[in-house]
């Protein structure tokens, strides 16, 4: 969730160890208000948040858990 009034907008990616998992930043530069991942081991998993062209932003990044049914 972007903050208007910023020019910012905000990149999450995903990483399992260094391997990028998946990111809301499509390859043709569009962004993506969230992305879904279906997580099939545990482990430790990172987060990066940060705002495209390194502009000024503000955001708030949300995870949330979703049992399969």
């Amino acid at each position: 969730c972007n903050a208007d009034g910023y020019a910012g907008k905000v990149v999450v990616e995903l990483y399992d160890g260094t391997k990028k998992l998946t990111t809301n930043l499509q390859p043709d530069g569009e962004l993506k208000e969230a992305f879904g991942f279906f997580c099939q081991k545990s482990g430790v998993y990172k987060i990066r948040a940060y705002f495209k062209d390194g502009k000024e932003g503000a955001a708030v990044v949300i995870l949330s858990f979703m049992q399969k049914k």
